[in-house]
């Protein structure tokens, strides 16, 4: 018997992160529902967003660290505001 190539709907989606870089939980996100429906730049932009309308709110100044990468609350609540969350 031959082996047969995967269908497309038998790939899996990978985003792989790149070197020295801190947005693993968007690229594992992505990779759990298996398509692309965040990039980085997409989330600071919410971030910015949520700290602007209500600047008394000090945790969005923390929800992007540099080193550490994004908040897992900031990804909750994009993910609740675009009717990804269970």
């Amino acid at each position: 018997m031959q082996a047969q190539a995967p269908q497309s709907q038998d790939l899996l989606y990978f985003e792989q992160q790149d070197p020295n870089c801190n947005h693993c939980q968007v690229h594992a996100l992505n990779n759990v529902l298996g398509a692309c429906v965040l990039i980085p730049e997409t989330l600071k932009t919410f971030i910015g967003n949520q700290y602007n309308s209500d600047p008394t709110t000090e945790g969005w100044l923390y929800a992007f660290d540099t080193n550490t990468g994004f908040s897992d609350d900031a990804i909750n609540l994009w993910m609740l505001q675009n009717n990804l969350h269970s």
